[in-house]
Formats: structure tokens, sequence, C-alpha cells
């Protein structure tokens, strides 16, 4: 029943089992519709591409060539996807990540101003927030849970974690985004309120850094794993290239011919 023919564009055929892919469907209506559209696009498609063999001009040869280059890399790519699975270690200790904070600490440096801070954003209408200063600048266990209570309930957006964020990401639907001097306003606002016609935002920053400062190593440790597991790939895959070099040549399988 699969090989049952759909549509033919050109010398092309489709077949149901391709269109059996597309599901499952939401109803009948979204069936057809959707049906309808990849047959549009297979058919425009398939003429396009057989228009294109019949009038490019192409160089066999070099379109060989090029074929089985590509061929080639997807097949290594994959040998090292999985070559690498079974053999990089994955693991990265927090001495490591130090020591290359370190050793190359002129390489991170921020290229924008990073906060550690709370933020609110509720509506006007929302009750007390007179009371969220009070929840903010405390540091009362029964007020941390109190506002983060009023946050779920209330706020249309909050940030209350105690990790680095970009100051521009944290604030950007608020009107802190247009803020002319940043760096200033950092150093000199510990906590801000605004408001616009719809809400009220709040902003208690306890930690700043600014750009073109040193990163500081919390912020830098993903970057920094990810740099360090890069080289390891990179020792492992040019450790397999010579294991498989030393074992061609101790079973003389490499020649070169004088011309």
């Amino acid at each position: 029943m699969s090989k049952l023919r759909i549509a033919r564009a050109g010398n092309s055929f489709l077949y149901l089992s391709e269109l059996e892919k597309l599901g499952p469907f939401k109803s009948k209506d979204d069936s057809t519709t959707r049906v309808r559209a990849y047959i549009d696009a297979w058919t425009r498609k398939q003429l396009f591409n057989q228009r294109a063999a019949q009038e490019a001009e192409v160089d066999e040869s070099e379109m060989q060539r090029r074929l089985t280059e590509y061929r080639n890399s997807l097949v290594e790519f994959q040998f090292q996807k999985n070559y690498l699975k079974q053999h990089l270690n994955t693991e990265v200790s927090e001495k490591e990540i130090s020591e290359y904070y370190t050793a190359h600490s002129d390489n991170f440096m921020l290229r924008q101003n990073i906060i550690k801070a709370s933020f609110i954003q509720a509506p006007i209408q929302a009750p007390k927030t007179d009371r969220l200063k009070k929840l903010l600048l405390s540091a009362e266990e029964k007020d941390l849970e109190e506002l983060k209570d009023y946050c779920v309930r209330y706020s249309e957006a909050y940030h209350l974690g105690t990790e680095w964020v970009e100051f521009n990401k944290l604030v950007g639907n608020s009107p802190m985004k247009n803020i002319p001097d940043k760096i200033q306003f950092l150093r000199s606002h510990p906590y801000y309120e605004t408001t616009d016609s719809k809400f009220i935002y709040i902003l208690r920053v306890s930690e700043y850094r600014i750009s073109n400062s040193p990163m500081p190593l919390e912020f830098a440790r993903d970057e920094i794993e990810n740099i360090i597991l890069n080289k390891r790939k990179a020792e492992v895959i040019k450790k397999l290239e010579e294991e498989i070099y030393a074992s061609s040549v101790k079973k003389n399988e490499i020649e070169i011919f004088n011309r």
C-alpha cells in the first residue's frame, strides 16, 4: 500500500510512504491542509531540480569529486563522533577550570555589564507593591519565601537568582533598557524603581561588573569547560590519526611511487 503513487512531477513520483511521515494530524482538515502543502512543495522542488539538471552546465568530473569529498566528510564526522563518544573524558574538574582561567585571564574580559540582582515586573494594579522593597532588601528567609510567593502569584516577570546575568537582557523589557549611561547607573543605584503605563519595575543589585573588566570565574565557567573539552577532542582525534598512520606503516599499507 505504501508504494501507491500520490503525485508525479516530470519523471519523479511521490509515494504514500513519504506522506505517512507527516502525521499525526490534529484533525481531518489539518491532514488535508498539510498534505496539500507538502505535495505542492514537493512538486515545485522536483520540477526545479529537473530543469536545473537539463540546463545547468555541469562538469561531471568536478561534480563527482565534490560528491566524494562530501561523502568522505560525512563518514569522517560520524566516525569521529562515535569514537569520541567511547573515548573522550567529558569530566572537567573545578581545578582544571580555575587553572585555565588563571593562565588565560586576559582572554576573559567582559563585553557587557553583568549583575547579580533581583528584578520584578508587576502590574501597577497588583496588591502590596509597596511591600516589595522591604522584601527585596530583607535577608530573612521568611521574607524571601514571601517574595517568591508574591512573584509567582502577581508578577508579569521576575528573576530572583544569585547567578551572574547580563544587565541588558535582564531589564530588556523595561524602561531601564533606555538608560543612557548604564555604568554610572549601576554605580549609583543598588536599588531602583520605575513605572510605565502598565507595570512597576523594581531592581535590586547585589553585585555588578562593568564591560571591559575581568570576567568573574563563575560567568566564564561554561566557556572554559567547552574550551577544555574541545582541546581534548582535538588531542583524542590527533592521537587516533597517528595510531591509524602508524598501524598502516607497520602493515606496509603505504606506498609512495616515484614519477
